[in-house]
C-alpha cells in the first residue's frame, strides 16, 4: 500500500469515496452528493500547510486523508482538523489506520501542535481506530445535527443528533497504540516547547490556554 500526496487526477476517486461516506451516513453530516468540479475546487483550496493524501493499492486509490483548517482565526493556526475516508469495499482492512498514521506524521512535520476531529459515537470502527491511535473524547455536542433519512434516524434514535469531539492526547495519553505506531508514540512524547507534542492539557505557567465548550446550558470541557 502506498501513501502519497494527491493530485488532480485523483479527484474522481476522492469524490467517489467521499460520496460513499455521505451515502452511508456514518462519517459526515453532509447530505448532498458532491460533484467532481466541487471537489476539484476543494482540492485547490488546500495548501502545503493543509495537504491532501491518498492511499493507493495496485494503482487504485482506496482512501484519502486531509489536514483542514480548524478555525480561520490566527490563534488556532497550531490546530488542524482532519478527514479520513476509505473506499467502501476496503473498510476494516487497515486502510484507515494506514492513512491516519501517516497523516499524524505529516502534521508533525508541518508543525501542528494538535489534531482534532468531530465524529459520530455510533461509528464504531472509526471510534476504535481513533482510540488506538491515542485520541480521546473531550466532549459531546447533543442535538448538533440531524440526518434526514428516517430509517437511519430510527436505527440510531437520539445518537443521530450527537457528535463526539476528539483531541489528541500526545505525551500524556494512556490509550493503547495501534500496531506499527510505536514510533508515533515515541515521537509525540516530547517536553513542552518541543513542537508537535499534541498535549491536550496545559500545566500552569506555560503552554496553550484551555477552552470550555458551552452549548444549550450544558458544559463539556475540551481538556
Amino acid at each position: 500500500m502506498e501513501f502519497r500526496p494527491a493530485t488532480e487526477t485523483d479527484v474522481p476517486s476522492i469524490t467517489r469515496i467521499y460520496n460513499q461516506g455521505i451515502e452511508d451516513r456514518i462519517a459526515t453530516l453532509e447530505t448532498e452528493m458532491r460533484t467532481e468540479d466541487e471537489r476539484l475546487q476543494w482540492f485547490h483550496d488546500h495548501s502545503d500547510r493543509y495537504p491532501v493524501f491518498v492511499a493507493e493499492e495496485c494503482g487504485q486509490v482506496i482512501g484519502w486523508a486531509s489536514l483542514n483548517v480548524f478555525n480561520p482565526r490566527p490563534a488556532y493556526r497550531h490546530v488542524a482538523d482532519f478527514s479520513v475516508y476509505v473506499e467502501r469495499e476496503w473498510r476494516g482492512k487497515g486502510v484507515g489506520g494506514f492513512l491516519l498514521g501517516h497523516l499524524i506524521e505529516e502534521a508533525r512535520k508541518i508543525g501542528f501542535h494538535k489534531m482534532v476531529l468531530s465524529a459520530f459515537p455510533f461509528n464504531d470502527k472509526g471510534m476504535d481506530l481513533y482510540g488506538k491511535m491515542g485520541f480521546r473524547t473531550v466532549g459531546i455536542y447533543k442535538e448538533q445535527g440531524r440526518q434526514m433519512r428516517q430509517d437511519f434516524y430510527t436505527k440510531y434514535q437520539g445518537l443521530a443528533w450527537q457528535l463526539i469531539i476528539l483531541a489528541e492526547l500526545g505525551a500524556e495519553r494512556t490509550a493503547p497504540v495501534a500496531d506499527g505506531c510505536e514510533s508515533l508514540l515515541a515521537s509525540s512524547q516530547e517536553k513542552d516547547g518541543g513542537g508537535f507534542s499534541m498535549r491536550a492539557s496545559v500545566k500552569s505557567g506555560g503552554g496553550l490556554p484551555s477552552m470550555v465548550i458551552l452549548a444549550s446550558q450544558e458544559t463539556w470541557f475540551s481538556v
